[in-house]
């Protein structure tokens, strides 16, 4: 079923986007899910691991990650970019890409470092979500 998504809407069509993030699920071993949502939090794009059990208190961080993000910025050195968050059960990295925030659930050992490193892809996979939102 057509979505508010798509061709007609005017907003850029979601399904290489979605790719995206369902290929990284695929490909990155300890990655549980990967959700792209406006700074409020509110979910826009979604992948989730089949065998991950994720806790739904995970997308309230996104409010307060960007209030975080803004008020890291102030240290006078330089635009915050991401925070990485380490917990017993998980590891959550959010990036900020203003208006929308991309955030990453690993399981504890997750590498954090091939996340950092396949950011870029995610960013550009996106860039159509983040103009159409942006010019919102």
């Amino acid at each position: 079923t057509q979505s508010t998504w798509g061709e007609n809407s005017g907003l850029p069509s979601m399904p290489p986007a979605q790719n995206v993030l369902e290929d990284l699920i695929q490909r990155v071993d300890g990655l549980d899910a990967v959700f792209v949502s406006d700074k409020d939090g509110v979910q826009i794009v979604e992948a989730i691991s089949p065998s991950a059990s994720i806790d739904p208190n995970t997308l309230k961080f996104v409010p307060t990650f960007t209030f975080g993000s803004e008020q890291a910025s102030k240290l006078h050195m330089g635009k915050n970019q991401s925070i990485i968050s380490f917990f017993d059960s998980c590891i959550v990295v959010h990036y900020l890409l203003s208006p929308l925030v991309v955030t990453f659930v690993l399981q504890p050992n997750g590498n954090v470092g091939a996340i950092s490193a396949l950011f870029p892809a995610v960013a550009s996979a996106i860039q159509p979500l983040h103009e159409a939102v942006t010019d919102v």
